[in-house]
This record gives structure tokens, sequence and C-alpha cells, in this order.
């Protein structure tokens, strides 16, 4: 049986300073039943530097925040969720609990399209194109739908991007590409990154078919 505060308790005894402090306060919201503001708590406390690391998030998500998941709202959920799953070493649990998330947040688009491109990702570094390409075709047209461009573009666009260059539909990344870029500041890239892009995209269009300009 779950304890989440009992659980917030031994982080609170076992931390110091800011973080033992982070813990008090998400036992006060969570005890008045403050989602939004036990959300944004949350939101700040998964990017510490120090608590992205070992199994942290993962037992942050086990034994407090999967208590109260359904009152959080659904996009920032899946931001959560990410983080998490980034700690996570085994792809087929990943994949387990982003596919459990998407069914808890089909009710809001931006949220579900988040949580898909995730697991597009992940289908992508285990090998498994064929069901990235279905993926990213179901989402692409989600995301026409959507108004106006949203958080969740940019990401959808990198990691369709990455698919059709592995698969060397040259046209294609050079499309996709050009839509990340164009939903990125180029501050948010490394140098490194924005030369790699650069070399990419200019071979993409000197071989890819029908591109008739560099964008």
């Amino acid at each position: 049986m779950k304890d989440p505060i009992g659980f917030l308790r031994r982080q609170q005894e076992a931390d110091t300073g800011d973080a033992a402090e982070r813990w008090q306060r998400m036992e006060t919201y969570y005890n008045r039943r403050l989602w939004h503001q036990l959300t944004v708590e949350l939101l700040e406390f998964t990017l510490i530097p120090c608590f992205p690391s070992g199994d942290n998030l993962l037992q942050l998500y086990e034994n407090f925040i999967s208590d109260f998941e359904h009152r959080i709202n659904p996009l920032s959920l899946v931001e959560i969720i990410l983080r998490v799953v980034r700690q996570m070493n085994d792809a087929q649990m990943a994949l387990s609990l982003l596919e459990k998330t998407w069914e808890k947040v089909k009710g809001n688009d931006e949220a579900l399209i988040l949580c898909r491109t995730a697991i597009a990702a992940i289908k992508i570094k285990i090998g498994d194109l064929q069901e990235t390409k279905k993926i990213i075709e179901e989402v692409d047209e989600m995301l026409e739908k959507l108004p106006g461009v949203t958080s969740v573009h940019g990401r959808f666009y990198d990691t369709s991007s990455s698919y059709y260059q592995l698969v060397g539909d040259h046209a294609a990344y050079y499309r996709e590409a050009l839509r990340y870029l164009g939903c990125t500041e180029l501050s948010d890239l490394s140098m490194g990154s924005q030369q790699q892009r650069a070399f990419t995209l200019g071979l993409a269009a000197l071989l890819g078919d029908g591109i008739y300009n560099f964008g």
C-alpha cells in the first residue's frame, strides 16, 4: 500500500537545506490538495541537477506522484514522466510507462502527441522502425490540427527528422529538420549541434528528390 506522506517525510529526514524545504512544501501542498502548486513544485524539483540521477525520479513517481497523477495537468504529467523515463535503462520498461501514461492523457491532444513522440524516439533507439513510421504518420496528422506552434511541435520534428535521416529519406529529413529549426531557438543548441545540423541539412539538400532551394 502506498504511503505518500511517509515517503515525503523520509526524504525530508535524508536531505538538508533547500531540498528538505522542497519536500516539506510538497507535503503541505499534498495535504491541502493544492494540485496546481504541487505540479509547479514538481516540475521545478525534477530539474534540479543533483536529483535526476540513479533512480531518484522513478522512486518519486512510484511512491508519490502516481498517487495523484490523475489530478495533474496532462501535459505537465507527460513532461514529468519524460524525466522519469530518462532514468530507465530498460527500454521496454520505459515504453510500458509511456504507454500507460498515453492512456491516461488521451483527452489532451498536446499531452498525447508528446507522449507518442517519446514512444517513437525509443522505438528508433531499439530499431523498431516499422512501428516508428506508423506513430510518426499518426502524430503528424494530429499535429496539423493544433492551432499555431506549441511546445510539442519542436520535439516531434526532432524525432521525425531523426527517423527520416535513419531510413535515408533525404527530402523528408530536410523538411522535418527545417521545421524543427523553425520551432527552436538557435541559442538552445550547442555549437557542435548547430554545425552537425548544418552539415546534414546541406547533404540532404544535395541528395533529396525535389529540393530546389536551401530554405
